[in-house]
């Protein structure tokens, strides 16, 4: 089941209207406080805990759906566990109903994430209304439910949509403009994961300077190759995750029986995972 929202759907039809890779070039706004800063989406939803498990009951029909023993997580920690950094999880089983499952989260600080965010997202912001002219009359994120198979267990995760255009998804990135209007080979690298976990086929770069924003359509096929040219292989990226979710899934079947209502901490560090359930 996805849950889709639309955002602008009349206005991604007349920007992409002549299938143009670069779609459009417009004056930044000159007062981009006009809109709603997308950092400011941190304040729905909590910092702590997977949106599927935080909307538990608003979501009660997509848990219906859900195989008993799987893992619920999002696709910030998919992405995370497709890293080499070091990063700190936790991992608790609960029960609904019957049936059980498996919570994993990548914790993070909502005020880290608001300043590591906030150059990029006024710039984001311009790109936003470059393509709508009115962001502020958009008070909603969009959010796709989706599921990846590891061997018996499956990950279910929701991810966050930047734009969708009759069904088709979008995510939406910035660079400075150089003149060149291709992204930096390790933010093709990243767009290219979270359009992975997205099911995501194309994405939009707003490449902005002081006065202009141009816009360009690039496929997944073509960030991957852009990375690929400097040795960045999302291949590598999707080893990774699946090397850490075995070592994950090897964790719960060997402590099953310890963990209901507990809390697991899991730190990685040089490759390696160190758990330990907290009393």
């Amino acid at each position: 089941m996805n849950r889709i929202f639309s955002f602008f759907a009349q206005y991604l039809s007349k920007v992409f209207g002549d299938n143009s890779p670069e779609v459009s070039t417009s004056h930044i706004k000159e007062n981009p406080m006009e809109f709603k800063s997308k950092v400011c989406e941190f304040e729905n939803y909590l910092s702590h805990m997977p949106l599927l498990e935080e909307h538990q009951k608003e979501l009660s029909q997509i848990w219906s759906t859900l195989e008993p023993n799987s893992i619920i997580t999002g696709r910030r920690t998919m992405r995370r566990l497709s890293e080499k950094s070091n990063h700190v999880y936790t991992l608790k089983k609960i029960k609904v109903g019957e049936n059980e499952y498996y919570i994993l989260h990548q914790p993070y600080s909502i005020k880290d994430q608001m300043n590591y965010h906030s150059d990029d997202d006024k710039k984001l912001e311009q790109v936003y209304a470059t393509l709508t002219q009115s962001l502020s009359k958009t008070p909603y994120t969009g959010y796709f439910f989706e599921l990846m198979n590891h061997g018996k267990f499956t990950f279910y995760y929701t991810s966050e949509i930047d734009a969708h255009w009759n069904s088709q998804k979008f995510e939406i990135k910035t660079c400075k403009d150089k003149g060149k209007y291709i992204p930096y080979y390790h933010n093709a690298y990243r767009a290219a994961i979270q359009c992975f976990y997205s099911d995501i086929k194309e994405c939009i770069y707003g490449f902005y300077n002081d006065t202009h924003v141009t816009l360009k359509l690039f496929t997944y096929a073509q960030l991957i190759q852009i990375a690929k040219n400097r040795g960045w292989n999302i291949e590598h990226a999707k080893g990774m995750f699946h090397s850490n979710a075995e070592k994950i899934i090897k964790f719960i079947k060997e402590n099953d029986h310890k963990m209901l209502n507990k809390t697991v901490e899991i730190r990685t560090k040089n490759n390696e995972m160190v758990f330990e359930i907290q009393d």
